[in-house]
């Protein structure tokens, strides 16, 4: 199963967290995803799937004058990865891919010299990030298969649905799925705000309906 979490909210809000739950949903779908998300584990890259135009235009930039390279210039892209996903910390980056620091150091100059651009730029980091997250959905647009179980959308709580696959009710204060229709817990459409119930606020204990 793979769903979409929005933030906790009060009954008269819950249409806006049901739009944000879907947007994380099809996030994690287009990653590859299973399991629940909120927008603490997806972040920007919610934003990466809604945006595919940008997306063009920064692989352009970034990534394309690195296939020139060969199999040169995919070694430099996963340099660069492993830079960036380390805190652009060339030692830690160094540990991780288990080559001489100077190769490292060498990659990156070369990267920097085929985009024209500067690592320590912080439009750079942003935007050189973009790209590759860009280019993982390309690559797994290609070789993925359709999830056998159907998606939920939860407009609900975090705590609703831990990752781990065990329930637990939602904290003391936070509103229950029962506050919102079923067609919007099953993530099928957004309930009109005339179809809406009143519901009760969960026991704890009581956990967001989903499947």
């Amino acid at each position: 199963m793979t769903a979409g979490l929005g933030p906790p909210t009060d009954l008269a809000a819950a249409h806006r967290s049901f739009r944000a739950a879907g947007r994380l949903l099809e996030a994690a779908r287009a990653y590859g995803l299973r399991g629940v998300y909120d927008l603490s584990d997806l972040s920007w890259r919610v934003a990466v799937v809604a945006e595919p135009e940008l997306a063009e235009l920064l692989l352009d930039r970034y990534l394309r004058p690195l296939e020139a390279e060969g199999e040169f210039g995919a070694l430099i892209e996963q340099s660069v990865r492993g830079y960036l996903e380390r805190g652009r910390n060339i030692r830690e980056a160094v540990r991780s891919a288990h080559v001489h620091v100077n190769t490292v150091r060498y990659r990156l100059r070369r990267f920097e010299e085929l985009t024209g651009t500067s690592l320590d730029a912080p439009d750079t980091a942003v935007e050189l990030s973009w790209a590759l997250a860009a280019r993982e959905l390309g690559h797994l647009h290609g070789v993925r298969h359709e999830l056998a179980a159907a998606p939920a959308v939860i407009p609900h709580a975090r705590h609703a649905v831990p990752r781990g696959g065990r329930d637990r009710g939602p904290p003391p204060g936070s509103m229950g799925s029962h506050g919102i229709s079923r067609s919007a817990r099953m993530g099928n459409a957004e309930p009109p705000p005339g179809r809406r119930h009143a519901g009760h606020r969960p026991r704890p204990g009581r956990t967001a309906e989903h499947r």
